[in-house]
């Protein structure tokens, strides 16, 4: 005989999906915002991610943006940043579903020289090795 359990105040619902995230950016959040886009781009941002992105970083942030969204009920997220593998990785630890996109940009920065390099490393990531070397997590990660 199975229990039922009711709760006046709780409700239960499907996961969320969070269809558009950089998730590497998360430790620059709240950094100068108050500028206009172009201005905060060239002069905060792309500086920053010239002097502090690397693989260690984008594991430390994306491990900390999806404890985030764990506790808010995102359980599926959609990335578009630069070293995929390093927030797929992450995103095997956590146990969360995420496709892991390709982060473009015609200009040299810490992955990639330019375009083509951003297009040719974005092909070359191999989720199916990612899920290989953890097969216990089950189809969690996909490349986009």
């Amino acid at each position: 005989m199975s229990n039922t359990e009711h709760y006046s105040t709780h409700a239960v619902m499907p996961g969320f999906i969070n269809a558009h995230t950089h998730l590497g950016m998360n430790f620059f959040r709240g950094l100068a915002d108050d500028l206009a886009l172009m201005d905060w781009l060239n002069h905060r941002i792309w500086p920053a991610e010239k002097k502090w992105l690397d693989t260690e970083l984008i594991y430390d942030a994306s491990l900390f943006a999806m404890a985030e969204m764990i506790r808010s009920g995102t359980t599926c997220f959609n990335d578009m940043f630069f070293f995929m593998h390093a927030t797929a990785d992450a995103t095997l630890l956590s146990g969360m579903r995420g496709a892991m996109s390709i982060h473009v940009l015609d200009f040299p920065h810490n992955w990639a020289q330019s375009s083509d390099e951003c297009f040719q490393k974005g092909i070359a990531f191999d989720a199916n090795a990612l899920i290989q070397k953890a097969k216990h997590w089950g189809d969690k990660i996909r490349a986009m």
